[in-house]
């Protein structure tokens, strides 16, 4: 299966979330839309990254789950 099949299944909503969202938040997110990862943007609307459930593994195994509950702030 290529992406434009896949697209075409999926269609072309793309689940977005902002660099000052807590990641527990973000996780919710992935939990709520059925999803591995979502795109992050900036205060303009522009891609600044992704985050994706191995990304929130490794955080918590890392630091512990208080990371979760954590805010970064843009930079």
């Amino acid at each position: 299966m290529n992406v434009a099949a896949i697209l075409k299944l999926k269609g072309k909503g793309v689940v977005t979330a902002t660099a000052d969202m807590s990641l527990l938040e973000i996780a919710q997110l992935l939990e709520q839309h059925g999803i591995g990862c979502i795109v992050i943007g900036d205060e303009e609307g522009k891609v600044v990254g992704i985050v994706s459930e191995r990304d929130l593994v490794r955080a918590i195994g890392k630091s512990g789950p208080k990371v979760l509950k954590a805010r970064r702030t843009p930079r």
